[in-house]
């Protein structure tokens, strides 16, 4: 007859199998997914580096491919905007960058992408109302302000041009086009010595 603790022992040893067993027949039948937002991340490393190499249309496969596992990053939809823009695609580009602003509704760099692809596309409204969001959420954002500046040149609005490329000069004095920008709208305005000493 077999001793009380040995039998503890047994029924202990008997249960342990039978977890084994089962928690081995449940890995079999359904493995483990692996982490989507990782390997959304792989896919997202891999376009910037192929953007980066100037393969364009394979960076923007890329970034599709990531965002299909992590649709909920603004941020890579920015980036899959800049990358049309890249390719000159800026009805996509100006779609990625929607995309981002229903994902993050306050993010100033996806309404600047989306001012800019606006301008491109010359729907001079939306870009107005884009850029203007942009510097209101951001306003230490040089390049916005230069984008809007260089929308007000277009439609002849050369005194709040002006206004706005100089705050953009004020940000980031060290850009060159800026200056330039600023002196060709003066020069536009008819300002020729403002223009002289820009």
């Amino acid at each position: 007859m077999l001793k009380q603790s040995n039998l503890i022992k047994l029924v202990i040893l008997i249960i342990s199998m039978v977890l084994a067993t089962a928690a081995f027949s449940i890995a079999q039948v359904a493995p483990v997914k692996p982490r989507q937002t990782h390997d959304a991340q792989s896919f997202f490393d891999k376009a910037y580096s192929l953007r980066q190499q100037g393969q364009y249309k394979e960076a923007i496969e890329a970034y599709k491919q990531g965002l299909r596992l992590n649709p909920n990053s603004a941020y890579y939809y920015n980036e899959l905007s800049y990358t049309y823009s890249l390719l000159k695609q800026d009805a996509e580009a100006a779609e990625a960058a929607k995309k981002a602003l229903e994902i993050q509704p306050h993010n100033a760099y996806a309404y600047a992408r989306l001012g800019y692809e606006y301008n491109i596309l010359g729907k001079y409204d939306e870009a107005l109302k884009a850029y203007n969001q942009a510097v209101l959420l951001d306003s230490s954002d040089a390049i916005s302000y230069a984008g809007l500046g260089n929308l007000y040149t277009k439609l002849k609005q050369y005194d709040e041009a002006i206004k706005v490329y100089q705050k953009s000069i004020a940000l980031q004095p060290q850009n060159g086009q800026t200056h330039f920008e600023l002196g060709y709208t003066y020069l536009e305005a008819g300002k020729n010595e403002e223009a002289i000493k820009v």
